[in-house]
């Protein structure tokens, strides 16, 4: 089969979306998402895939995390699968990278292939699902609606890393807002955002200062929400068994795989943004 990888452009929003929608994919946080394909474009690498007839069979991106590099993207249509196309995508996106990562699928070809790229399946991230009404806040907690930039200032002192293109794209999703944690002693321990669409609405990022405030500041924020909602969280993070009490479920899960064997979950971070 002849094959294009090309760099992806804005004037590739409709082919993208061709392939998210046959990948099962929704409209939010997809390549059917023109908000979302404009921030990899700005900040990333995304790349289409084309056959003869140039229509579109696949796409991959990345994304910079502090040093390292993220897979975010790897789709190809169901009826182009097991023909090399995931492979060249990933070629593509992955020169010259360094440490990259990702979250796979427990679909066995894609732990196949980021195999045989050199990563390993090192943690479960947990896609909990709930009503965020069945849980309280921790007294004396506040989490305070703030511009994204001051968010982004506070994570920075937490984690390192400069998040503040990420901020700006959770602040474009529907009922999106950046948020800072109070703790009841009065000390700023967590910077963040909520929002989404669909299924994806509900905690889009949280950094904590400290697993032991990890669980609390999880459960401040989700009481703050209104409907179902969604969180991302490592298999070991502390909020898992509360959230899980109170009746949020275990909607799906995927495998973080990284080039640095056995590495360990961030204890006090929730995804899909984790570093």
């Amino acid at each position: 089969m002849e094959l294009l990888v090309r760099d992806a452009s804005t004037a590739d929003v409709g082919p993208l979306a061709q392939v998210a929608y046959a990948s099962g994919l929704g409209e939010h946080d997809s390549g059917a998402d023109k908000n979302y394909v404009e921030y990899l474009l700005t900040h990333g690498r995304l790349v289409i895939a084309e056959d003869h007839n140039d229509d579109p069979i696949g796409y991959a991106a990345t994304i910079a995390v502090g040093e390292r590099r993220m897979l975010t993207d790897l789709f190809v249509r169901p009826d182009r699968q097991s023909a090399g196309v995931g492979r060249a995508l990933l070629d593509e996106v992955l020169t010259s990278s360094t440490n990259p990562m990702t979250f796979s699928s427990q679909d066995a070809r894609a732990v196949t292939l980021y195999t045989r790229h050199g990563m390993s399946a090192s943690w479960v991230l947990l896609y909990l699902r709930g009503d965020p009404t069945a849980v309280s806040r921790p007294p004396g907690w506040t989490v305070d609606t703030v511009p994204t930039q001051t968010a982004a200032v506070l994570e920075r002192a937490i984690t390192g890393l400069d998040r503040d293109e990420a901020y700006a794209y959770w602040a474009s999703r529907p009922r999106a807002a950046a948020v800072v944690v109070v703790s009841a002693s009065g000390q700023e321990v967590a910077a963040g955002a909520v929002g989404g669409g669909g299924d994806e609405y509900g905690v889009s990022h949280l950094s904590c200062r400290s697993p032991a405030e990890a669980a609390d500041a999880t459960v401040a924020v989700l009481a703050q929400l209104t409907g179902t909602a969604r969180v991302c969280l490592p298999a070991t993070h502390p909020a898992v068994g509360p959230l899980l009490a109170h009746g949020f479920v275990v909607a799906d899960f995927d495998l973080f795989m990284t080039t640095r064997p056995g590495e360990p979950a961030p204890p006090a971070a929730l995804s899909p943004a984790l570093y």
